[in-house]
């Protein structure tokens, strides 16, 4: 009967530790890749605003009329600076990306002390069974 609770106890851990081998690789980096991914557009979005600032600014100090170009005009471009600096989405998936981990490292924890406890119970009923010999 002991030797079945000791199975079933070492089972229980190798399984909760494949799972979190595969929450790591099918969840948590694809959360990450989505967070960094949000990371680099947000980026890409204030250097665009950047560049429209400098071109508006441009054409205000040196206007050229046979030069023409699609720049937009520096009122505008201000009003869609703070879309650019909206942090609470990005916040949101960094909070939602760092709870992933922490489950994951909860649970491999967990499946980890299983596999110890199993393995203890094991070497301890060989022991007795040793000394009764």
């Amino acid at each position: 009967m002991k030797n079945r609770k000791t199975i079933v106890l070492e089972l229980a851990g190798l399984v909760i530790v494949l799972l979190t081998a595969g929450w790591e690789f099918f969840v948590e980096r694809k959360l990450t890749d989505i967070s960094q991914d949000a990371s680099f557009y947000r980026i890409e979005r204030k250097l665009d605003g950047l560049w429209e600032q400098v071109g508006a600014i441009r054409e205000r100090v040196e206007p050229n009329p046979s030069y023409q170009t699609l720049t937009i005009s520096h009122a505008d471009t201000s009003k869609e600076w703070p879309f650019a600096g909206d942090k609470r989405e990005f916040e949101s998936l960094a909070r939602q990306t760092e709870f992933a981990k922490n489950l994951r490292g909860l649970a491999f924890v967990c499946g980890s002390l299983l596999l110890l406890i199993a393995r203890g119970l094991q070497l301890r009923d060989s022991k007795k069974s040793s000394v009764r010999g």
